[in-house]
Parts: structure tokens; sequence; C-alpha cells
């Protein structure tokens, strides 16, 4: 799998939504969250920030059992989650996925879940035509089956993917198509969003790739460039043009800011990884809440509370940056990239000048990090 890094805009919420989010806010309670279930996949993506193999027995060792993970469900119905995902890794590898999916849903979790597809079987088909997901989300790694399969690396797994594909839809199972943007296969992200507009599949994609959590670096090799990335976010002209009007409404002088965290990473919303442990999102991954030991509640209140009231250090960088609100860097990737929190990076300034420069324009604002790039040029 991977993040989920590339701007979103904001959606449209409901009067009693809205309420909600509030009330989570002031009251320190969580209202979604990500559930990793396993972070073992029986594909070995070239891009992914978590895979583990299928048979890593140490990591299997290490997971909550199904008992363990009904109990996480229990505490996230009772302190007043609505939303969960659950993703992976692959989270079809386990076998009690069926028994987990139905504990939460019975618990009135409303669930979304993330695939690969290539695993789906007649028992998902019943259990979500008579417990419907909120959202199935399928990644697709490429068009033709030589992409796919250079992509996921672990053999040919295209055919296993698109029954699994047609299996839900045949059923009705409502399914959202994500695609990577990245070097291997931006070439085909184009046809898989045809693909998806023309059978009235919803459709989203991701153009921004990470480092491994556990510090590897490999997935980088496929970042697009800058120009590349703002070119292919200008594909769809919908989007491009709400987009343009985001940024160009969201960027500008702001007052200086010394929170790290000015995203919304803990602030009603967790990550719960496969060994039982909660963080603020999936990138910033601290040693972790221990949730049954201490309780979800308990974490959300006191740790994440201590978290998102750490400050920075230098304010004249992110904390100031005048475009940071279009910007993919955080402060989890930047303790994924294990560099400052608050000087950014050349690559996401550069990736941030080239949006403005494609839906703002010359009056594009300069994000820090590149201005004090140029001044260094300048001096040198």
């Amino acid at each position: 799998m991977s993040t989920e890094l590339s701007i979103a805009l904001p959606r449209a919420h409901g009067p009693r939504s809205q309420d909600l989010h509030r009330r989570s806010q002031t009251d320190r309670f969580p209202i979604s969250g990500g559930i990793e279930l396993t972070h073992r996949c029986n594909l070995a993506c070239i891009h992914c920030y978590v895979n583990l193999p299928a048979a890593d027995h140490a990591a299997m060792a290490r997971e909550l059992t199904t008992e363990e993970w009904k109990r996480v469900m229990d505490q996230c119905a009772e302190g007043g989650v609505l939303w969960l995902t659950l993703t992976g890794g692959e989270p079809l590898l386990r076998p009690d996925f069926c028994e987990i999916y139905e504990h939460a849903h019975d618990r009135g979790l409303v669930l979304s879940v993330y695939t690969n597809a290539t695993m789906i079987t007649e028992r998902h088909i019943e259990l979500w035509t008579q417990r419907p997901p909120r959202a199935l989300e399928i990644t697709q790694y490429g068009w033709t089956r030589e992409t796919y399969d250079r992509v996921t690396d672990a053999g040919a797994h295209f055919d296993r993917f698109q029954r699994g594909l047609q299996r839900v839809r045949d059923a009705g199972v409502a399914v959202t198509l994500k695609a990577i943007a990245m070097k291997a296969s931006v070439h085909e992200l184009v046809p898989i969003m045809d693909f998806a507009k023309r059978e009235g599949l919803g459709f989203r994609y991701d153009a921004i790739l990470t480092p491994r959590i556990d510090g590897g670096r490999g997935p980088l090799a496929q970042r697009l460039s800058p120009a590349e990335i703002a070119e292919v976010e200008g594909l769809n002209s919908e989007r491009s043009n709400s987009f343009a009007e985001y940024c160009q409404s969201n960027t500008g002088e702001r007052p200086f800011d010394d929170r790290k965290y000015q995203c919304g990473a803990g602030l009603n919303g967790f990550l719960i990884d496969p060994y039982g442990k909660m963080h603020v999102c999936e990138l910033s991954r601290r040693p972790g809440w221990d949730v049954l030991g201490d309780g979800l509640v308990e974490g959300f209140r006191t740790a994440f509370t201590a978290i998102r009231a750490e400050k920075r250090e230098d304010l004249t960088g992110c904390g100031s940056c005048p475009t940071s609100t279009v910007c993919s860097s955080c402060t989890g990737m930047a303790e994924l990239e294990a560099r400052s929190a608050d000087q950014g990076d050349p690559y996401f300034c550069q990736v941030t000048d080239a949006r403005g420069a494609r839906f703002v324009g010359e009056s594009r604002p300069v994000p820090n990090g590149l201005y004090k790039i140029r001044l260094r040029g300048a001096d040198g």
C-alpha cells in the first residue's frame, strides 16, 4: 500500500458531520481511524512503504490475534469512533479478516477496505453484499500485464487482480479504483482513469511516495520529478480547476505558526498498526501507544495531546512558509527521511513551486525553502 499524500481537496460535510468534527476536536475524542491488520502482503510492490513477505513468521507472531482485534474494535465503538479503514499490507491475507470485519460492522462502525483484490473470494463477496463497506478501494498498479507485474514484483498476479475486481463489480459492490503515479507506471495512469470514468467507478491516485517505515529508501527511486507531478495533477480538468482555486485562496503570507503538527495528525483520527500500537498518522510513528494495555481513548487524550503540543525550534522555514497548505511534506515525512521538520526538503519545495507555476502562475508565492536555496545560489 502507499500513503495518501497528494493534496486532498476539502470534502463537503453536512451540518451534523461538521458539528461532530468540531466537537471531537474540542472534547478530544476520536471519530475516525486506520487499522493495519497486517504489514504482510502477497505482493512486493517496489514503491510500498510497509510491505513484508506474506510468510514472514516473525511478523505473524507479533500481530494481534482475532480476539485482540475484536477488543480493539470494541474500544473504537465505545470511544466514539464512527469511521474505520481496514488496510495493510494486504488485509485479506489474514484468514480471520471476515470475522474481524463482521465484528466491527456489527458494533456499528462504518468500514472502508483497502485491498489489491488478488485474494478476493466468494466469502468476501458474500460478506460485502450482506454488510456493505462504505468504500472498497482497489489499487490497480498498471493498465497492462507487463507494468502491473513489474510494479508488484511477485510473479504473475495481473489475472488474479482482474478476477477479483470483476467479482466485486458483478456482485454490485461499489468500487473506487486507485492508482500510483510513479516512474514505473505513470504512463498508464490515464488509461486507468479513463476506464474508471467509463465504467462508473470512483477513481483517485497518489503521486507522493515516502520512504519505508523501517527506514528503507527504495521507494524514493520511483518518485516523479516536480514538473511531472504538476503535470499529472493537471490531467483531470475538473479536479485541476478545483485545485487551482484551492491554491489561489490558500497560499500567501501568514502569521508565524510554531506548532510542529499543522496538519490533522492525531486531531480526531489515529492509526493502529498490526501490533496494537497507536500512532497519530501513517508516517509519524513514535514507539506508539499500547491500545490494549493502556486504552485507546486514554492514549488519544494524553499521548496525542502531548504530541500535538510539540513546538518548532525554528520558524523561518515551514512554520512561516506561504505555501505550506499546498505542500505534501509534513512532520511525519520529515521523521521518515531523518531530517528537520522545521526547514522542509528541497524536493517538496520544488514540487510545491511546480504546482504554483501550473495552478497559480507568476503571482505564486515562493516556498521558504526554495527561496533560501536561491539565495545560497546567488551568494555562491
